[in-house]
């Protein structure tokens, strides 16, 4: 559980031995990593964080112990370790490096030293923490990877959970993301309604933590009341499957929430109707015509079905042929 992974961290910046932190993508592990150097006595010492997937093959080596750039080339590179000096370097994805440079890092790892081209050895004193997805899928690896060397070489190994895994994290994180993104939007929204956070939890969160905050984030831009309201998550959901743990099926495991529920059952088309034209008119601003142009009916059909359903936020006058109005407060309105 998190707990576990807090103490790690503390007892990992409390010594200079290299960090590997594991975990599926969106959990968190960069975070920690970063957590781990600010608590450290590096803390006032260069942070560098390499982004391992963005390194070409045939330029990785150089790019992270020094050497000629490019290779047999005249110019002579600045490794990353080097630039590191004193403090951290935080090797991203590190399973994604090529098997050259991983053989070369566990070289560093075992010796504190790194081969250069010209048969010197370069000491390098920088804190290593390497971020990694779980290896459980050997055949993605470099050909004659030694990563699973790498990590055994590790004194702190942290293995971080999915969010799937800790549902009763979800309040507390997305209330905080609610805090921030609320101040940073200028928004006066300060919580997240209980039918929203019982939508949240039932999510298996496949993209993590990550995926929670750019949820949160986007509801906080469309929210027009103090809290999130579960309507407000599921019309940005429509735009983006997620998969839900009560149904094991593939069917149900690519479902959009447009058409699934929370508990997994598939909606009925008046539902499915009515969400759709609610979000067709948030979207346009409560403007009729956009809305119905963007459905691609009739604007005469559109208040019919406004007033057939019903919906929430909008009226008309006795007539249904008549033009319904949204409803809005003058709070709203100012």
């Amino acid at each position: 559980n998190m707990r576990d992974v807090v103490m790690k961290a503390r007892q990992a910046s409390a010594n200079a031995q290299p960090v590997w932190i594991s975990g599926e993508a969106g959990t968190g592990k960069e975070l920690i990593a970063s957590a781990i150097h600010g608590e450290s006595t590096r803390a006032g010492f260069p942070l560098v964080v390499v982004e391992c997937r963005a390194l070409a093959s045939s330029s990785a080596e150089a790019v992270l112990f020094g050497g000629k750039f490019p290779p047999g080339g005249s110019e002579t590179l600045r490794g990353k370790f080097q630039e590191a000096g004193e403090g951290t370097i935080i090797l991203k994805d590190v399973g994604s490096l090529p098997a050259g440079a991983q053989h070369k890092l566990l070289q560093w790892i075992e010796t504190g030293k790194i081969a250069q081209p010209d048969g010197s050895d370069l000491a390098c004193t920088a804190r290593l923490i390497m971020t990694c997805n779980e290896l459980n899928k050997p055949q993605l690896l470099p050909l004659n990877s030694p990563l699973p060397d790498i990590k055994e070489s590790c004194a702190n190994i942290i293995a971080v959970p999915p969010l799937r895994e800790r549902k009763s994290d979800i309040a507390e994180l997305a209330n905080h993301f609610v805090r921030v993104y609320a101040a940073s939007e200028n928004k006066k929204i300060r919580s997240l309604s209980p039918d929203a956070l019982c939508y949240l939890e039932e999510a298996a969160w496949p993209g993590n933590v990550r995926e929670l905050a750019h949820l949160i984030w986007r509801g906080v831009l469309l929210s027009t009341h103090e809290a999130i309201e579960a309507g407000d998550l599921r019309l940005i959901q429509q735009l983006q499957p997620v998969r839900y743990e009560n149904r094991k099926d593939s069917l149900a495991g690519q479902a959009n929430p447009l058409l699934m529920d929370v508990q997994g059952r598939m909606k009925n088309l008046e539902s499915i109707e009515k969400e759709v034209i609610q979000f067709a008119l948030t979207y346009s601003g409560g403007c009729m015509t956009h809305a119905a142009k963007n459905l691609g009916i009739g604007r005469s059909t559109l208040y019919r079905r406004v007033n057939a359903l019903k919906l929430e936020n909008y009226i008309s006058r006795e007539n249904q042929m008549t033009r319904p109005t949204m409803r809005i407060s003058s709070k709203e309105h100012s």
